[in-house]
């Protein structure tokens, strides 16, 4: 899961680098669009990851119930 933010991280930070102060605007705006396009794969992946998540900690938390039931 890392990889992939880490991955995500570093084009945008490519991207950004590319932003020149002399570009012209048209310029300017292609790498902020490549950019948004990078953020737009990304939220996608981010809920599905985020949704994992939850439902790992949901799995963990019922396991830890049985067993502090199963103690007493």
């Amino acid at each position: 899961m890392a990889k992939r933010y880490i991955s995500a991280a570093d084009q945008i930070i490519k991207m950004a680098a590319e932003i020149q102060p002399d570009q012209d605007d048209d310029a300017d705006m292609e790498h902020i669009d490549r950019i948004y396009d990078v953020l737009a794969k990304l939220r996608r992946q981010l809920w599905v990851d985020f949704h994992s998540v939850l439902i790992d900690i949901g799995i963990v938390s019922q396991r830890m119930a049985k067993h502090e039931k199963r103690a007493r």
